[in-house]
């Protein structure tokens, strides 16, 4: 009963999401890549090569994903996150790839200095102006550095990406403004959309949709998790 109560569960959300746009536009055999469930995505694997490079933004406790991509399709992952727990759980971390490489700082729309807030023992949130983060009660802050998308692929000499995953509690609304402003070519753009059941949620996270679909990205794969795979398809 309990299985039948989550997939029920699972099935609404997935119908709630499609109604707000969020439902699959291309026809792309895609796969899943990490950890069944938690730590998975959902990518189009056959462009995907040694001359590849990807970015996984947000890594927490889990890089099931990003070694995936590393040694099953040979490319270049660079895995970034700046909150103290993940970067002492990456030093413990062995026999890594030799194409994955982690970054201790994380994306933001700018480049600068950014307070997280901790709300629990494992995740460190970033502390933002999302009406869903008012009033929430953390058990404690951090300073962590962040940087734009466009200074992290000046600073390590990429003109592209093949594979962005941003998974960054939140602060995915304003790197997505900076990819739109800064027209950079991402060909496949996996979202982890935060906060969609807080009031107005659902709208912004159309919003973004659009914005996406603007510059040429079509979703290919959504999970009740509001995890949403995009190619992109012109521009």
């Amino acid at each position: 009963m309990q299985g039948w109560s989550r997939t029920v569960r699972q099935y609404v959300k997935l119908a709630l999401l499609a109604a707000f746009g969020a439902r699959a536009q291309e026809q792309v055999p895609w796969a899943e890549f990490g950890n069944d469930g938690y730590g998975s995505w959902r990518i189009d694997p056959r462009p995907i090569n040694s001359q590849s490079i990807a970015y996984t933004f947000g890594v927490g406790d889990d890089i099931s994903f990003d070694r995936a991509v590393a040694a099953k399709l040979g490319a270049r992952v660079f895995a970034f996150d700046p909150t103290p727990e993940s970067v002492q759980w990456m030093a413990q971390q062995r026999d890594l790839p030799d194409t994955l490489a982690f970054l201790p700082f994380g994306v933001a729309g700018v480049t600068e200095q950014r307070e997280f807030l901790k709300l629990d023992s494992t995740a460190l949130m970033c502390f933002t102006s999302d009406p869903a983060m008012r009033g929430a009660t953390p058990s404690g802050r951090v300073v962590c550095s962040v940087k734009s998308l466009r200074d992290i692929m000046n600073e390590l000499g990429h003109d592209h990406l093949d594979i962005c995953k941003l998974d960054v509690e939140g602060c995915e609304y304003e790197v997505i403004d900076s990819i739109v402003s800064d027209k950079i070519p991402i060909r496949q753009l996996l979202v982890e959309f935060h906060f969609p059941w807080s009031p107005g949620g659902l709208l912004k996270m159309r919003r973004y949709l659009k914005r996406l679909e603007s510059i040429g990205y079509r979703i290919f794969a959504v999970t009740h998790n509001r995890e949403i795979s995009f190619c992109r398809v012109t521009g």
